[in-house]
């Protein structure tokens, strides 16, 4: 199965544009800018949580790709209580899979998010 295919069935991206949604969802990225989209659509609104995803990279392991996010919008003023992070992935895959049961302990079933993609851009989308 192509892993397109297997993050389908996690998250259904066929819905398009932005709007209220449950969480922000980052996936896992050793590039800085990835952070200014959530940053703008949870400044304006559209979802209370933010989602990091991302373990070590694979070429420098020392950096967690989530926790670097985090620090990033933290600085932004983000309090880490509207941060979740998933810390272990090492794909996009991995990202949506490793994510989704730290997402459903924390707020039950969800039913759509915004995803910060790359190169960077937001997708709203719905979740089965």
């Amino acid at each position: 199965m192509p892993v397109t295919d297997d993050i389908a069935d996690f998250v259904d991206a066929s819905a398009l544009g932005l709007g209220p949604a449950d969480v922000i969802f980052v996936f896992g990225s050793t590039l800085p800018d990835a952070v200014q989209p959530a940053v703008q659509v949870f400044r304006s609104g559209l979802a209370p949580l933010i989602v990091l995803t991302g373990g070590p990279n694979r070429r420098n392991p020392a950096h967690v790709e989530s926790d670097a996010h985090a620090r990033l919008l933290q600085a932004h003023g983000i309090t880490p209580d509207k941060l979740l992070i998933e810390r272990e992935s090492q794909t996009s895959r991995e990202n949506v899979q490793f994510a989704r049961p730290l997402l459903e302990e924390r707020l039950g079933p969800i039913r759509t998010i915004i995803a910060v993609t790359f190169p960077v851009k937001c997708l709203c989308s719905s979740v089965p």
